[in-house]
């Protein structure tokens, strides 16, 4: 009986067919790698705006509050920069009259410490880390304690610049600004805010080229409250102003008698106000 013979696959086959399917699963790598990275930088970019419109905003509700509290020993307002070709803000302390984001307990305060400082990302040469600082209330140190949050830490840049008036003479493009005793108060503050977006993958240790990082540019003008501009504005510019948070006033008199409510509603601030056992942010 004759049996058929079963001709096999020879090895030259075997290796076209192997090298066939190595190329067709890598071009479907490839696809689905470039989709894969696509998607996480849309993500980042998104991401990046998202973060970036709710840290501007953040930064301008602070400043527009600004208290006006005025001390002969400290400085009660203090805006620090470098001294390099794009000066960056090193850092700004104030007093202001925005509720308590980090509250002491279940106690929340109208009154508060509130800082922006920045520092070098030792982690990511060439970008900056933001933090947001806040004392509740405010003690015998305006400018200093309380509590950090890291906001950001793909900072590219973070510049403040301010504007004003100083004995009649108006000030602008001012990146520095130190308020103690009857020193004047900035009236306008300019407010630019630069985010940076990695690449979806990064080499672990490698610096970031500047071709492979995205900016996001965010910028706003917000005006401060300041006893000069109070007062240009007359009584019925008051008024108008009474019950908002960018007034820079203290609006909130928990304590309800004497002591506070006359300096209240002119944005002034002095030591009686601050009293925790006289009105305020106990």
């Amino acid at each position: 009986m004759m049996y058929g013979r079963h001709r096999g696959f020879t090895l030259i086959e075997v290796l076209l067919a192997v090298a066939i399917l190595v190329m067709v699963l890598g071009s479907a790598y490839m696809v689905l790698f470039s989709t894969i990275e696509t998607r996480e930088h849309i993500e980042g970019a998104l991401g990046a705006d998202r973060i970036g419109t709710r840290i501007l905003a953040v930064v301008a509700a602070d400043l527009r509050a600004v208290a006006i509290y005025r001390s002969e020993e400290d400085a009660t307002f203090e805006a620090k920069a470098d001294q390099g070709t794009t000066p960056q803000t090193l850092s700004v302390e104030f007093i202001a009259t925005t509720r308590s984001v980090l509250p002491d307990g279940d106690r929340y305060s109208p009154i508060n410490e509130v800082g922006y400082e920045l520092e070098e990302n030792q982690e990511r040469p060439g970008f900056y880390r933001l933090f947001r600082r806040e004392d509740f209330y405010v003690d015998d140190e305006p400018l200093a304690g309380g509590r950090r949050v890291l906001l950001h830490d793909m900072v590219q840049s973070f510049q403040l610049t301010f504007h004003g008036v100083k004995d009649d003479k108006p000030i602008v493009d001012k990146k520095e600004w130190v308020v103690k005793g009857d020193d004047t108060f900035p009236t306008r503050v300019d407010i630019l805010l630069i985010l940076a977006v990695p690449p979806a993958v990064e080499i672990e240790g490698q610096r970031l080229d500047e071709d492979d990082v995205e900016y996001h540019r965010f910028k706003t003008s917000v005006e401060i409250a300041s006893r000069e501009r109070e007062e240009s504005e007359g009584e019925e510019g008051k008024e108008g102003e009474e019950g908002e948070t960018t007034g820079g006033s203290l609006v909130e008199d928990e304590g309800g008698g004497d002591g506070g409510g006359d300096d209240a509603g002119d944005g002034v601030l002095d030591e009686k106000d601050l009293d925790p056992n006289g009105g305020g942010g106990g």
